[in-house]
């Protein structure tokens, strides 16, 4: 029988990282971690067809006494569940493989979440599911050595919006991030093993590189995420996204209504040629993902926004924390809920608000060891601004941890003592946080107490817990709901049997 032909998918990427090999899928978000065997399978895949047979060969040459021939039933075994979970593509001709390339689009979107699902879990040794969590696995494998997996670079601190609750300054320096710059920074990146690659700002599409720096960043192999309010983007820019395969795009919308959606802005016609963009984007089956963040202005009609998004086949997601500027100033937080609109918006959020109900947790976890650590700042995740300075994350602008136009990405992750600093933060440094009845309704983050409290990471704000406690309270209800529901059905049940 003919062998087949192997390549990976288009929307699959690998990395080898020591003696750990990794393999992503972005369009169905499943991956899988190998050890030092699996890992010389997984790096002798490519992107470009081949026979089983040369595949072997390959692998063949990291074994001693090993042959080709001994090799094929534990390939063709490997092969087929990376097939079977849609990594990789099997076939016995160039055609055969291209028909059977996966893509996303919103007319597949319950093919992916299933698929999603189905890799979200393993089963355990007794046959129950257990939450697959290779992330963790890397990080607590690499804690000494952390990688650098995701990276976003601001491509411009200029923003043609002036959202009223934005986490950075309106009056800081504006200007375009050195194209140069970022390329060298792709390149490093790329280097290191990195995968998730982010274009952001400001407003990334005012960068006149915007499409160049894209198709590049895709060019290395980098699963590309852009954040915009895509009201400048144009017929260029649609096609250079699509072209891209790119992993997701977000964009933020307020509301329906444009007196709502503009007054955050601050710009008239905002929310309909933001609207406008996102129609084309879903025509052009270019993944968006809606950010809807709620404060007082749009705290009763944000869940308009998540009908309209969902009824569309679009990932859509809601953020009531509003967080402080990076300069320290509070101003922006004028707009934020107070507890009796804070518990209205829970009500409406456990009715409309999918994304929401599939984090809330069936029962308490156990207690995280005290060494696990707050997040993922400076442990997998790196931002870049358009001037080069280095931060742990986006909101965190009040933290220079390194400047890329003099330093080699590799020097600023591997050698920044703030870096070392945050990576020494653990839960165990929040003794309060570990005995509260409501930690599993809080998201603590550092940057967040860093840029409330005038530079304490280590503080904790007094509204974050409160809302922590409301939230705690509202599921609780919510949750009692259920079950009540569920039992009055179970008899109308019975009685009508």
């Amino acid at each position: 029988m003919k062998s087949h032909l192997v390549r990976l998918c288009k929307d699959t990427f690998i990395r080898r990282y020591g003696d750990v090999g990794y393999i992503f899928s972005q369009l169905t978000t499943g991956d899988r971690l190998f050890d030092e065997a699996g890992a010389v399978f997984l790096s002798a895949l490519s992107r470009e067809s081949q026979e089983e047979g040369a595949i072997a060969r390959q692998i063949a040459e990291h074994f001693v006494d090993v042959t080709p021939e001994e090799l094929l039933p534990d390939l063709e075994e490997f092969l087929s569940d990376l097939a079977g979970d849609g990594f990789i593509l099997r076939g016995h001709s160039e055609s055969e493989l291209d028909a059977a390339e996966p893509r996303f689009s919103y007319g597949n979107m319950q093919q992916i979440m299933d698929s999603k699902r189905r890799l979200a879990t393993q089963l355990d040794a007794d046959g129950s599911p257990v939450l697959s969590d290779t992330q963790t696995a890397l990080t607590t494998r690499f804690a000494e050595k952390p990688i650098l997996f995701s990276l976003q670079v601001e491509l411009t601190s200029a923003c043609n919006e002036r959202c009223i609750h934005c986490y950075l300054p309106p009056k800081r320096h504006q200007q375009h991030a050195d194209g140069s710059m970022v390329r060298r920074i792709i390149d490093e990146f790329a280097d290191m093993g990195g995968l998730s690659f982010t274009l952001g700002g400001g407003e990334c599409m005012l960068h006149p590189e915007f499409v160049e720096l894209l198709t590049y960043a895709r060019s290395r192999d980098l699963s590309v995420s852009v954040l915009t309010n895509l009201t400048k983007m144009n017929d260029r820019m649609l096609v250079a996204l699509q072209a891209a395969r790119i992993s997701q795009l977000q964009v933020s919308v307020y509301s329906m209504e444009p007196s709502e959606h503009d007054h955050i802005t601050c710009v008239a016609g905002s929310l309909t040629r933001t609207l406008q963009a996102v129609e084309r984007l879903v025509d052009a089956n270019v993944p968006v993902q809606i950010s809807c963040p709620v404060m007082q202005t749009n705290y009763r009609s944000f869940k308009n926004v998540l009908e309209w998004a969902q009824s569309r086949g679009m990932k859509a997601q809601s953020d009531f924390i509003m967080m402080a500027r990076s300069d320290f100033t509070t101003d922006n937080l004028s707009e934020r809920l107070d507890d009796e609109q804070t518990i209205a918006l829970l009500a409406d959020m456990l009715e409309s608000d999918k994304q929401y109900k599939e984090t809330i947790k069936e029962s308490a976890d156990p207690l995280d060891a005290d060494d696990a650590p707050v997040c993922g700042v400076g442990r997998g995740t790196l931002t870049i601004g358009a001037d080069g300075n280095c931060y742990p994350c986006a909101g965190w602008q009040g933290m220079k941890v390194g400047d890329a136009l003099i330093q080699p990405l590799s020097e600023i992750w591997r050698g920044s003592v703030e870096l070392d600093q945050l990576r020494g933060i653990t839960k165990g440094n929040f003794p309060k946080c570990r005995v509260c009845p409501d930690r599993d309704y809080c998201a603590m983050c550092l940057v967040r107490n860093f840029n409330e409290s005038g530079g304490d990471m280590m503080a904790l704000p007094e509204r974050f817990c409160q809302v922590a406690h409301l939230n705690r309270i509202e599921v609780e209800k919510w949750k009692q709901m259920q079950v009540e529901g569920r039992a009055e059905n179970e008899q109308l049940a019975a009685v009508n049997h």
